[in-house]
C-alpha cells in the first residue's frame, strides 16, 4: 500500500506498507478519514511521507526513507 498515492508520493520505504487485500480495501475505501488520522494514508498535499507518523495497534512510529523505524 502506498501511504501517499503513487502519483504524488515516492517509492521509498517510508511511503510503503504491506497490507492484505481486505485491509487495503478497508483503509482506502472503508474508513479513509480514520486511516489518514492513523497515518495509513498521507495527504497528497503533504510534502513528505517521512514527516507523517504511522500508528498501528497503539504504537506510533516514523518511517524513514532508509527503511528504519524510530519510536
Amino acid at each position: 500500500h502506498h501511504r501517499q498515492t503513487r502519483r504524488f508520493g515516492p517509492d521509498c520505504p517510508a511511503n510503503l506498507i504491506g497490507l492484505c487485500s481486505r485491509c487495503h480495501h478497508e483503509v482506502v475505501h472503508g474508513q479513509p478519514k480514520r486511516s489518514m488520522a492513523l497515518g495509513l494514508i498521507v495527504s497528497r498535499h503533504s510534502t513528505d511521507p517521512c514527516g507523517v507518523p504511522l500508528t498501528v495497534d497503539g504504537v506510533t512510529v516514523r518511517l524513514l526513507c532508509s527503511g528504519a523505524q524510530t519510536p
